[in-house]
């Protein structure tokens, strides 16, 4: 296992004050061995701040740190006789840089990017004739530049870059301090991720604490890989499901005409005004039929019953006493459950990390409606032969609705890690 160590630390600031410092290290286990990047919000003040392996936040920082992606280190060594140059630098954080060659008069003979992690770099440059150029390598936020001089007898500039890097392991790299601004109280959603996958946890730090990231494939059909969140002991997918087809590789029919799918008792799915610009940001919407079929979701997960949901509700808003009630209920479970952005009426908290967005919904009569405002989640709960168990919350509701519709409704789909 690799630790990929963030001390985060918290000064007096004004009015506020933690009494000593605080530190998270951060653990990525299950099917990652190391975290490549973690990204952290702030989900009071909304800012933002990407972590990598070697760095640590500063808490209570300036924030004057957050674009320290410097070059140091640069040699530049010219091959006067050939034509060439060797360029030696470090990159404090991973990212693009640029490499400029111009001659005396400002003619551009080189123009390069590259994205570059964090670590030790070189490359060569070819093929300059004779002459006095200038060369600068820069990031978005910081710009290195040297004069060199060729006197190799060449017809015409025929510039070749060989870009080579010697970054170091994320175990060799000194820390560097990123710091950041915050206040006591204030509840952190941090995203790790580890290759392809993600996983979400939120934390209010009030002593130190090693935060896990518990990784697990959660792959469909179509070999789409989802964000998890664990909530309550239970891993929730933590985006809506978008695949066309089972585990098993069957294709599911995608029904546009409103006159079939009121007809269809089978399973069938489709995109929000059957438009699949919406396939990432919402998700398919899945008629019940769909949502009953054991291989909807990855493999190693499922569809959530009606138990689940009463457990996840339970988990987000104690308010909820009587678990089995219909209609709204409890007082603050929608809130924690939306996101902070995407809602067309009030925002949410996403206090646990679910990530709730409105996808909308499709009417058993094959009408679409409510994008930006409602959102709906099938459970794999029948209440009865036409009908089954959802839960929708709305813009300007604080509290859930469980209740029962058509199985030919058109809703979102979460899946749950099986037991």
């Amino acid at each position: 296992m690799v630790r990929c160590a963030l001390g985060l630390i918290c000064f007096l600031s004004g009015s506020w004050a933690i009494s000593q410092p605080l530190s998270l290290d951060f653990e990525a286990e299950g099917a990652a061995a190391y975290l490549d990047e973690v990204e952290v919000m702030n989900l009071n003040s909304g800012s933002r701040v990407s972590v990598f392996n070697g760095e640590y936040l500063w808490l209570g920082g300036s924030g004057g740190d957050l674009q320290n992606d410097s070059i140091s280190d640069m040699v530049v060594s010219p091959d006067m006789a050939a034509g060439a140059c060797d360029i030696a630098f470090a990159l404090a954080r991973p990212g693009y840089v640029f490499l400029s060659i111009s001659d005396a008069m400002g003619r551009v003979v080189v123009n390069e990017e590259r994205e570059l992690p964090r670590g030790q770099h070189q490359l060569r440059v070819e093929g300059l004739r004779s002459g006095a150029y200038k060369v600068s390598l820069m990031t978005p936020h910081a710009e290195h530049t040297h004069w060199i001089r060729s006197d190799a007898r060449l017809a015409a500039n025929k510039v070749l870059v060989v870009w080579s890097k010697q970054a170091a392991s994320p175990q060799e790299q000194t820390k560097m301090a990123i710091s950041w601004p915050y206040a006591t109280g204030d509840r952190l959603l941090m995203k790790g991720m580890a290759g392809e996958m993600v996983h979400y946890v939120t934390l209010v730090p009030t002593k130190d604490s090693v935060v896990v990231f518990q990784f697990m494939p959660c792959v469909d059909g179509d070999k789409n890989a989802y964000a998890t969140v664990e909530i309550g002991g239970r891993f929730w997918m933590a985006e809506n499901l978008r695949t066309t087809h089972l585990v098993s590789g069957e294709e599911l029919p995608e029904v546009r005409d409103n006159n079939d799918w009121q007809d269809l008792a089978l399973p069938a799915y489709c995109w929000y005004q059957n438009n699949d610009h919406h396939r990432y940001q919402y998700g398919a919407l899945y008629n019940w039929y769909a949502v009953s079929d054991a291989g909807l979701c990855p493999q190693g997960w499922r569809l959530p019953t009606d138990e689940d949901w009463l457990e996840l509700e339970k988990v987000m808003d104690p308010a909820i006493d009587v678990t089995s009630a219909t209609g709204w209920r409890g007082k603050d479970g929608a809130l924690k459950m939306k996101t902070l952005r995407g809602w067309n009426g009030q925002k949410g908290t996403n206090l646990f990390g679910f990530s709730a967005l409105p996808a909308g919904r499709r009417s058993h009569e094959g009408h679409f409606n409510s994008v930006g405002d409602y959102a709906y989640w099938w459970t794999a709960s029948p209440r009865d032969e036409e009908n089954a168990w959802s839960r929708y919350i709305l813009p300007d509701y604080d509290y859930l609705y469980r209740g029962s519709f058509s199985k030919k409704y058109g809703f979102s789909v979460r899946c749950v890690r099986g037991d």
